[in-house]
């Protein structure tokens, strides 16, 4: 959500190519879906044609059949979509469908190419490049190289931590894009509301919160997600988030939920567990 703010596109025009589709890459895929699909209020299907998820076949295509697993096949496509006889591998998708974000989570480390990341730097002024695979060394492509080969305009995050990136004389710092800022608030507004359930609506407003907050959102050159250091008060954006959305949706079943805003964030930072010990007292 950040990396679009900053490349200033819309989330309903977004277009996606998910590298790796195991059950991390589809369920990535998935959930950029069902943003989509939140977002536009359109049917997640509609959504779902603006991401392109590869394997190890190539583009997930119809025809492929028993090769693909049950989910795979929900984001196939079918094989009247794509050019007879022409290939299915990484860079011919870049070229096609011009993506503006790119993610990794196929394990496969160097597979990010320079001529991959030039081919998608030719399309889009600020390419977004999330090589998730871990460890380290299962990385698709590196931070630096990524910086080298869109002349500084990739915005980045990474599955493991990285040290900033130095080019023309600035450094750049990179996220670790992991769950850590976002679960907690997601529960802590889940229990304060005793929402009947966590819906899409409640996950993409927590989402939409915690990328409001990043700092790459006043400097590109900063991370894409706010640093963990700062869980607790981003646990509070997240969970008034989310708490306002079940609300809205009809879920919350907490009665005197507040309305105010100012209000409600005071409602939920008392009951915010404080992470400290109590002072004892010999007697």
């Amino acid at each position: 959500m950040a990396g679009l703010h900053v490349s200033k596109v819309a989330l309903k025009d977004v277009r996606v190519v998910c590298f790796g589709a195991g059950s991390a890459g589809t369920g990535i895929a998935d959930q950029i879906s069902d943003a989509i699909a939140t977002e536009s209020g359109r049917e997640k299907a509609d959504a779902m044609k603006q991401v392109w998820c590869i394997d190890k076949q190539g583009l997930l295509l119809k025809s492929q059949g028993d090769s693909l697993t049950e989910t795979q096949r929900f984001f196939a496509k079918e094989d009247g979509e794509w050019p007879e006889g022409e290939d299915i591998d990484l860079l011919s998708v870049i070229k096609r469908v011009k993506p503006h974000v790119l993610i990794g989570t196929s394990t496969k480390p160097g597979a990010f190419t320079e001529k991959i990341i030039r081919e998608m730097a030719r399309h889009v002024e600020h390419p977004i490049v999330f090589p998730l695979s871990n460890p380290t060394r299962l990385h698709e492509a590196q931070p630096q190289d990524l910086a080298e080969w869109t002349d500084g305009k990739a915005l980045v995050a990474t599955g493991s931590p990285f040290p900033p990136v130095e080019f023309n004389g600035v450094t750049k710092e990179i996220a670790e894009c992991n769950n850590s800022t976002a679960f907690p608030g997601i529960g802590l507004g889940a229990v304060l509301s005793r929402t009947r359930r966590v819906s899409e609506k409640m996950i993409v407003a927590a989402s939409k919160a915690l990328a409001a907050k990043a700092p790459a959102l006043e400097d590109p050159n900063k991370p894409l997600l706010p640093d963990v250091e700062d869980v607790r008060e981003l646990s509070l954006n997240v969970a008034k988030a989310v708490i306002q959305t079940a609300v809205e949706e009809g879920l919350a079943q907490e009665e005197g939920i507040p309305e105010d805003e100012g209000d409600l964030e005071e409602w939920i930072r008392v009951q915010m567990w404080e992470a400290e010990y109590q002072e004892l007292e010999k007697v």
